[in-house]
């Protein structure tokens, strides 16, 4: 966390701005950190289930009209054919050459479609606002320093949660 940390005030000195909402924009590291999170740690393993209006045909298949479907994001999040070593933290997966954002063709940690999570802005301004505060605020460190695991959490119902973990939290 650390690590990120420095990264994130090295490459966007503003983040200590109280009106850090404004600079979202020019923060381009810390939103390539937060999707990075998004992707890699995603609340929802499955998107909310659809039915088909029509007869339709995927992988050359009829799939016959009010047939159920279920995304799960999870294996589209991961998918290794849209991104390289995705099991691996990477928020430079969000950044262009110069450092800006770019948005990927696939990302859908909210789901997609028209019926993505109606509170999904609300929920990134959110998400950006507590995780720039608590950069700001405190140094982040293991307490387990041998203990290099990171595990994708447990599905529990409808979302997911990450596993227990302890962290030594030190005001800046």
């Amino acid at each position: 966390m650390n690590q990120i940390r420095e990264k994130v005030t090295w490459r966007n000195r503003r983040i200590c701005r109280d009106e850090v909402m404004k600079d979202k924009v020019s923060l381009p590291y810390v939103n390539a950190t937060i999707r990075e999170v998004q992707r890699i740690a995603a609340v929802a393993a499955v998107a909310t289930p659809h039915a088909l209006l029509e007869d339709t045909y995927i992988d050359c298949k009829v799939v016959p009209k009010h047939t159920v479907i279920l995304c799960h994001l999870m294996s589209v999040l991961y998918d290794p054919t849209e991104r390289q070593e995705p099991e691996k933290f990477r928020p430079e997966r969000f950044l262009g050459e110069k450092g800006e954002m770019i948005k990927p063709e696939v990302f859908c940690p909210f789901s997609m479609g028209p019926r993505t999570c109606i509170g999904q802005q609300l929920a990134s301004n959110e998400v950006f606002l507590f995780f720039t505060s608590f950069l700001q605020r405190f140094n982040c460190t293991k307490v387990n320093k041998d203990d290099s695991s990171l595990t994708n959490g447990e599905r529990t119902g409808e979302t997911r949660q990450p596993d227990p973990f302890q962290m030594c939290l030190k005001p800046i």
